[in-house]
């Protein structure tokens, strides 16, 4: 993406916006885009001047990311070009480390989570309390919960509309109260109540 708005840094620390681009920076139009600015933000810069103030920020974190990328790539040892293509070249080696998938993914961070909870209780590190388990966990066991008290009355779109009202509180505070509403719910819809 680079590419279509920039030339490579000519070794000078100026904007290297290809001057195709450099005329054409508001894809609403300026007038529309000072109103918005105006309007929405309440700001009293221009679009112009937010443009012109931000090409050296856009030229200077683009030259970071070449300067970083070659750090990266030296402290690995791999043969990394000079100029932008060093920071794909990076990019690329590292996305090979990366889980295949975002359930793999989700694994990893969910067992990540797992060890450091571990290692705060082994190290005593902070108090993490006994019966800490992450998220997802609650919310699994939580689910299955409602699955065998429900039984064919359970609905997965009531459970997770009724899990949603409860904001951010963790399951374990609200379990009872969620199980109770989910049965009232489903005798409402003519099931006889559990309990």
């Amino acid at each position: 993406m680079a590419r279509t708005f920039f030339d490579a840094p000519s070794g000078h620390a100026g904007p290297s916006v290809k001057p195709a681009f450099l005329e054409d920076r508001f894809a609403a139009g300026e007038e529309a885009y000072d109103w918005a600015l105006r309007n929405n933000l309440r700001l009293t810069t221009t679009a112009a001047e937010l443009y012109e103030k931000s090409l050296p920020i856009v030229e200077s974190t683009r030259l970071a990311m070449v300067d970083l990328a070659q750090r990266i790539g030296a402290s690995h040892h791999w043969p990394i070009p000079q100029g932008p293509g060093a920071v794909q070249t990076v990019l690329a080696k590292l996305s090979l480390a990366a889980p295949p998938s975002d359930a793999a993914m989700l694994e990893a961070y969910r067992a990540t989570g797992v060890r450091l909870v571990d290692y705060a209780r082994r190290t005593k590190l902070f108090e993490v309390p006994a019966g800490y388990r992450l998220g997802k966990d609650q919310i699994l066991e939580l689910r299955a919960k409602a699955q065998s008290l429900l039984g064919p009355r359970f609905s997965i779109q009531r459970f997770h509309l009724e899990f949603m009202k409860q904001g951010t509180i963790p399951a374990n505070y609200f379990a009872e109260e969620l199980l109770r509403a989910l049965d009232a719910e489903s005798a409402a819809d003519g099931a006889p109540p559990n309990g």
